[in-house]
C-alpha cells in the first residue's frame, strides 16, 4: 500500500513510547491544524514541550513518540496504515554507529514493531500492525507485527523490492546472471483496518486558505490536501499555489515524491506538481492501480496499462489480455546506473505473481 509522507526534526528516540494526558474525547485531541507537524482524520502528529506527540482521533489519546528537535537526528513520519499505526523513521535512534530506526507504532496500544538500519539499505513497507522489510545484509525479508509474531518471508541474500497490496507482498530475489524472481506471499492475521472519525473541515494552514465546503484528509507540512464536494484539491503550504483534480467522484489516493494519486469509480490519475501535468487511465470498477513517483500503472477489463506524468507518450500495455489483482510499486536500484528503476508487480487469473521493470529513463 502507498503510504503518507511528512519530515519532523526531532532527536533521538525515547526508549519507550508514553501517553501524554487527554480528554478521553476526540475533540480535544491535538491541536490547530496549522500547528499539526502531520495530520490525517484519524492521526495528528504535533510538537509539545520538545517532543513529537501523535494523537489518535478515536480514543482521545496522545503518545509521545520521540523528541521534537536536538539539532542532531531527524524523524520522518511516513504514514499511517490502518488507521491506528503511526509508520516513523528515527534518523540516529538505533544505537551503533547511529543507525536509523525504522518503527511502526500502534497508536492505541502502544506496541512497536522495528528494524534497525545500520551499514546496509533497508526496505519497509507497512500494513495495517505489520511492518515488513528486506535487510541488505541477506536476512532475507521478514514481516514483524506489533503483536510481537514475526514471519520470515524468504531468507535468500539480496532479497529486495518489497511492496505489498492488501496483505499481498512482493519482492524480488536475486537469479544468477539472468532476471530476478519474483516471489509474493499472502499475510495471515493482518489486523483489520480501524474505522475513525469523520474528516474535519479544512482550517487554514500557511498559505493555503480556509475551505469550509471541504474535509482535511492529509497535511504534511508541505501539502495540504482536501477532499471537496467537486473533487480534491492539494494546496502548498509554502507558496498558496493549488490544484484540482477530478470531479465529485473522485477520491484521493496518495502523495508520490512527485505528485498526487487519485482514484474515481472507473478512472486512475496521477498529478506530476512541477509541471501540473496529469494522467488518467481508465480501469476496471473498483479495480487496482498504484502510483509511483511520475509512474501509474491500473488494471483495465483485461489487461494492466501504465501512464507517465513526466512524458507527453500515450499509456502503454503492461499487459494487454488476461485479469490482474494486486498492483503493486517499488523502487529499485539500477545495476549500471545511480538511479532507482520501478518496479511494477501484480497478480495473474492463474495467481502467479507478474513484474515488469520501468527504467529510469523512461520515467523522465
Amino acid at each position: 500500500m502507498t503510504m503518507h509522507r511528512a519530515l519532523l526534526t526531532t532527536a533521538a528516540a525515547a526508549a519507550a513510547v508514553t501517553i501524554v494526558p487527554t480528554s478521553a474525547t476526540a475533540a480535544t485531541c491535538g491541536v490547530a491544524q496549522s500547528r499539526a507537524l502531520f495530520e490525517t482524520p484519524e492521526v495528528q502528529v504535533y510538537a509539545s514541550r520538545g517532543r513529537a506527540v501523535a494523537c489518535l482521533r478515536a480514543t482521545g489519546r496522545s503518545r509521545v513518540v520521540g523528541p521534537r528537535s536536538s539539532g542532531r537526528a531527524t524523524t520522518l513520519v511516513r504514514g499511517v496504515a490502518g488507521g491506528r499505526w503511526l509508520s516513523v523513521v528515527r534518523a540516529g535512534a538505533g544505537g551503533t554507529n547511529q543507525a536509523d530506526l525504522h518503527q511502526l507504532i500502534d497508536l492505541r496500544t502502544g506496541r512497536r514493531a522495528q528494524v534497525a538500519e545500520r551499514r546496509t539499505r533497508v526496505e519497509t513497507v507497512t500494513l495495517p500492525g505489520v511492518l515488513v522489510h528486506a535487510l541488505g545484509d541477506g536476512r532475507g525479508v521478514v514481516a514483524r507485527f506489533t503483536s510481537g509474531r514475526t514471519v520470515v518471508l524468504s531468507r535468500v541474500k539480496g532479497a529486495e523490492g518489497i511492496a505489498a497490496a492488501g496483505n499481498r507482498v512482493y519482492w524480488l530475489e536475486p537469479n544468477g546472471s539472468g532476471d530476478p524472481k519474483v516471489r509474493s506471499a499472502r499475510l495471515s492475521g493482518v489486523p483489520a483496518a480501524a474505522s475513525g472519525p469523520t474528516a474535519r473541515p479544512t482550517q487554514k494552514i500557511g498559505s493555503c486558505p480556509a475551505d469550509a465546503e471541504g474535509r482535511l484528509v492529509l497535511h504534511d507540512r508541505s501539502r495540504v490536501v482536501t477532499q471537496r464536494p467537486d473533487g480534491v484539491r492539494v494546496c502548498n503550504r509554502w507558496t498558496g499555489k493549488t490544484w484540482n483534480v477530478g470531479d465529485a467522484q473522485t477520491t484521493f489516493e496518495a502523495l508520490t515524491t512527485e505528485g498526487l494519486a487519485y482514484r474515481s469509480p472507473t478512472t486512475a490519475g496521477l498529478l506530476r506538481f512541477a509541471t501540473s501535468a496529469q494522467v488518467e487511465l481508465p480501469v476496471a470498477a473498483d479495480a487496482s492501480s498504484v502510483a509511483s513517483a511520475t509512474f501509474l500503472a491500473g488494471a483495465t477489463a483485461d489487461g494492466l496499462r501504465s501512464a507517465n506524468a513526466a512524458k507527453s507518450t500515450a499509456p502503454a500495455d503492461l499487459l494487454d489480455a488476461g485479469a490482474v489483482t494486486d498492483v503493486a510499486a517499488a523502487l529499485v536500484p539500477a545495476s549500471d546506473r545511480p538511479e532507482d528503476d520501478t518496479v511494477i508487480y501484480w497478480t495473474d487469473a492463474e495467481g502467479d505473481a507478474r513484474t515488469a521493470t520501468l527504467p529510469v529513463k523512461t520515467q523522465e
